[in-house]
């Protein structure tokens, strides 16, 4: 299979992301080439490394470094600083300094931990993201990341470009199919809605990317990425708010995963979160009923779900609401759609409208 490039252009802290099947073999001849150090921390789960690790010590150890395995529990309840401190204790009994490297290896959840530790240890470590899962491929952090606070979800975080990015499908071959179906919502999300591609052929390609298809998984994510990456090199920190259109269908979304206590996977959650955006995107944006229509049976497809469970109480997704990163002078806003692949940030929205509009999707 031929490996694919995007390149993001972030100025002297530019990187490449190469995509492929096996791509992970070229690990120690990209380290070598971007001149970073003999000591490496590898930073994953235990699971990951019982089948994965051989062949990622190999590779490294043929290219003349010396790994160190840091092994963190897996979930979104341990996306806190509580984990982050575990991983800085390791960094200082592995001797990590500016020379050496650290590997993010897994799924989404341990790409931001890890983000966040090489940020801020030593004031910035070189890092190399692999992420391992479909929903952190597919919506691979682009220099931002983020750790939870009680009070919400990805609340503490900065901005940190890794050296490099290796999106090797062959990781995806141990996923089950429901992690596989948490995924294809980010590509629904980056592809079209915020995209703007045809409804029609991701609708078709579904069934080929739940049997986990390579070419066209690479196609998708490939796809999902440079979307975002355009959006990111436009305003990499925020500050123009231009930034803000990635969190299309993730206010919801976010507030769902902090009310059931992150049992509610990211991109289950999304699902029902993306059809709150393109609700109130009909009746605030003027969004056409017909493509929310296509939307709506994309996410069906993928076997997602579309309605808020009946446990869980409005005003308890209202608290958490008003803790989301868009929210300005006490009032919620969302990400909206005015058509495909044209998204903006509302304007703050009262709770009783909001209301109004979510007690549409519940069962």
């Amino acid at each position: 299979m031929d490996y694919k490039t995007l390149h993001g252009n972030f100025g002297n802290r530019s990187y490449n992301f190469y995509y492929g099947s096996g791509i992970v073999k070229t690990l120690g001849k990209q380290m070598n080439h971007l001149k970073l150090g003999r000591s490496v921390a590898i930073v994953s789960h235990p699971k990951l490394k019982k089948v994965f690790g051989n062949q990622i010590s190999n590779i490294l150890t043929k290219s003349g470094r010396k790994p160190f395995w840091i092994l963190i529990p897996s979930g979104e309840k341990y996306k806190n600083l509580e984990t982050v401190q575990c991983i800085y204790n390791e960094f200082a009994k592995a001797k990590i300094d500016k020379s050496s490297a650290v590997i993010a290896f897994g799924g989404g959840v341990l790409q931001d931990l890890v983000c966040f530790a090489a940020a801020t240890y030593l004031r910035g470590v070189p890092y190399v993201q692999i992420p391992t899962t479909l929903l952190s491929q597919a919506d691979i952090g682009i220099g931002g990341c983020a750790v939870d606070h009680p009070a919400g979800k990805s609340l503490i975080g900065t901005f940190y470009q890794p050296k490099l990015a290796l999106i090797d499908v062959d990781f995806l071959s141990t996923l089950p199919e429901h992690e596989v179906k948490n995924g294809i919502s980010e590509m629904i999300n980056k592809v079209i809605c915020l995209g703007g591609n045809d409804p029609s052929s991701l609708y078709k390609d579904i069934p080929k990317l739940i049997t986990k298809d390579k070419r066209k998984i690479l196609e998708y994510i490939r796809i999902a990425n440079s979307i975002k990456l355009k959006i990111i090199e436009k305003d990499e920190t925020g500050s123009l708010g231009t930034r803000a259109v990635l969190d299309f269908g993730h206010t919801l979304t976010y507030a769902l995963e902090r009310a059931t206590n992150y049992k509610l996977p990211h991109g289950f959650a999304l699902g029902i979160g993306m059809r709150a955006a393109l609700l109130l995107s009909e009746q605030e944006a003027g969004f056409s009923s017909k493509k929310y229509g296509q939307i709506l049976s994309l996410i069906e497809k993928a076997g997602l779900p579309t309605r808020i469970p009946s446990n869980i109480d409005l005003k308890t997704l209202l608290k958490f609401m008003h803790y989301d990163q868009k929210a300005k002078d006490g009032k919620i806003r969302f990400v909206l759609l005015r058509d495909l692949g044209k998204p903006f940030v509302s304007n703050g929205m009262d709770d009783d409208k909001i209301t109004k509009s979510l007690r549409q999707l519940y069962d």
